[in-house]
């Protein structure tokens, strides 16, 4: 039986095993007795001012293990389950636009009427769970555009889980994860989440405890496997990513899946510091963070679910044409066919079509989406 021994938490290291109930400077529950210790434990200890804790060593526990995350919110008090009473509408209003944003999200080919009509299906016999509705409640409390990002990501998430032939338990767990993965962010200061300048170093671990938080909270009503996203979906391939700077094979793969959806979904989304970026900006990039930020083959996987145009997409040509994308099949990437609707001086035409994968147009490109 292990002794009840007060350290200081800098002296604190991996595999310590709490031994009493760590309790914060308002009485709230921070870590529970018998959870081992793990780098992130020991810096969520540290930023919050916690000076000492009764721990000791374990040669049972493996330092690098996620344990059964107990932490809890700086502030307990802050809860806002669904109510019975609002739930049939937020559910009402929720599956009555996925259809619309699935069909938005996979416009063309690979993904045909039939198979939208499947992801989206999916997606509401998940969201119909209590537990995800609920947590999906929080998540619209946080931010309106932080629930419309979640929405898009575990849209894409299922088509790519469906793609690889995920089995129906994995694809379950996947889509729960990439609805919920950014639930802990609840539990973050708003002044904080409202900041426009840049973060400063405290802010900054603050926000990253996320996702221990959202380990912690979906642990209590799901899977392991899903909790594990809301731990892992900003570690990156390389190491450089947060908590625990996992990397390679190390993360779990519904995180990297969630991960890559996560960044994309960001990019292609306008922010108040910067404009959306553009899809073939988007792909670039992804390609580029191949085997730094992202395992390779699940960029692989990403690109052929992920079209940079769509059929029927709205382009200006960098030689100020305006027209639509008609065809990209078999055409290489940011290359497909465009018919022509206003020349390069503004004026309309017709019947007019530009490969931009022919020879005589390589020096064509389209600029940007309209």
């Amino acid at each position: 039986m292990a002794m009840k021994k007060e350290v200081s938490v800098y002296e604190l290291r991996p595999g310590m095993v709490v031994t009493e109930d760590v309790i914060g400077k308002s009485g709230q529950l921070l870590i529970r007795r018998g959870v081992t210790l793990n780098d992130v434990y020991i810096r969520y200890l540290k930023q919050l001012g916690i000076r000492r804790i009764a721990a000791s060593r374990s040669d049972s526990h493996s330092p690098n293990a996620i344990p059964s995350f107990h932490i809890v919110s700086v502030k307990p008090k802050k809860e806002s389950s669904l109510k019975p009473k609002y739930a049939a509408s937020f559910h009402q209003e929720l599956i009555s636009e996925l259809p619309a944003l699935v069909r938005k999200m996979l416009a063309s080919p690979p993904f045909g009427d039939i198979d939208r009509h499947q992801i989206a299906g999916h997606l509401e016999s998940m969201i119909a769970k209590p537990e995800v509705l609920d947590g999906l409640f929080k998540v619209k409390l946080i931010e309106e555009n932080l629930f419309r990002k979640t929405l898009q990501v575990a849209i894409l998430a299922t088509a790519m889980g469906r793609k690889m032939g995920l089995t129906r338990k994995q694809l379950d767990n996947l889509t729960i994860a990439a609805l919920l993965y950014d639930m802990g962010t609840f539990w973050i200061d708003r002044q904080i989440l409202s900041k426009t300048a840049p973060f400063d170093e405290k802010d900054k671990q603050k926000v990253e405890s996320h996702t221990v938080i959202g380990y912690s909270e979906l642990a209590k009503h799901f899977d392991e496997e899903i909790a594990r996203v809301a731990y892992q979906h900003h570690e990156r391939h390389d190491g450089s990513g947060y908590p625990n700077r996992t990397s390679g094979d190390k993360i779990d793969l519904l995180a990297k899946i969630v991960s890559i959806c996560d960044v994309y979904v960001s990019l292609i989304t306008p922010r108040p510091f910067r404009p959306k970026y553009e899809p073939i900006e988007v792909l670039e990039y992804m390609m580029g963070a191949a085997g730094t930020l992202f395992d390779p083959n699940i960029v692989d996987l990403f690109l052929q679910i992920i079209p940079v145009y769509s059929i029927g997409s709205p382009v200006e040509l960098t030689n100020r044409c305006i027209g639509v994308v008609v065809e990209t099949e078999g055409k290489p990437l940011g290359r497909p066919v465009v018919e022509i609707l206003f020349d390069e001086n503004g004026r309309a035409v017709q019947n007019r079509l530009m490969d931009l994968a022919h020879p005589e147009h390589l020096t064509v490109s389209i600029k940007k989406l309209l």
